[in-house]
This record gives structure tokens, sequence and C-alpha cells, in this order.
């Protein structure tokens, strides 16, 4: 391990590498399942969100890894401007997604869904 002063004269170690629980590819996800799940997602959490309206639309182009890319259009009114929101929504079926680690991604963040 590099003391004070290797890295002084410029020795430097790699640091581990970081994993993140549930990020890693998904061999077997299917179109479907990430297409039910982002239906039952919208319905639970764009649902209940104050808005005029939320518009869901498919974003193949984000497919990555076995998520699927969607973007939902939120309007609130007034004077605040519509925003998108891009999602990849692994390709698994919903169940699967509540009781396990595996990670959606809101907007580049990572995140799990909770249990339900």
């Amino acid at each position: 391990m590099p003391t004070h002063e290797d890295q002084a004269r410029g020795v430097t170690s790699s640091p581990a590498p970081v994993i993140n629980p549930g990020s890693e590819a998904i061999r077997a996800a299917l179109k479907e399942h990430a297409d039910e799940a982002m239906r039952t997602y919208y319905r639970e959490v764009v649902g209940e969100a104050p808005l005029e309206q939320a518009q869901m639309r498919r974003a193949s182009n984000l497919d990555e890894h076995g998520r699927f890319g969607y973007v939902l259009t939120l309007t609130a009114g007034g004077d605040v401007a519509p925003r998108d929101v891009e999602i990849l929504m692994p390709g698994l079926p919903v169940d699967m997604l509540r009781q396990s680690m595996t990670r959606m991604y809101v907007d580049d963040s990572s995140w799990t869904w909770a249990r339900g």
C-alpha cells in the first residue's frame, strides 16, 4: 500500500471497483415485462402526483443491458414548463422487481422499487 511519501512521488493505487447491487445486466429481460412494469409504475407513482397531465412513451434509443427506455412527460400546469423524465425499466415481472435489488434508473439515478 502506498505511503504518504509514495503519493508525493506520484505513486498511486487504484481503488477497488465499486459494485452497486442490482445494477448488473439483466440477461433474461423481456420488453413485455418492462411494458407491464412501466404501466404499474405509472399508476402507482405518477397517478398520485399533483399533475395536470402525464404522458408516457417508449424510447427504445435508451435501452441498455436488459433495461428498456421510457420517457414520462410531466405537466404541472401554471407557468411550470413540462418536464421529461427518462426511465430505464428492467425487463422483469413486477413482483420480481419488488422482491429483488434489481435497479431501475430515473434520470440517471439508481432506484429499487419499494416492496408493495
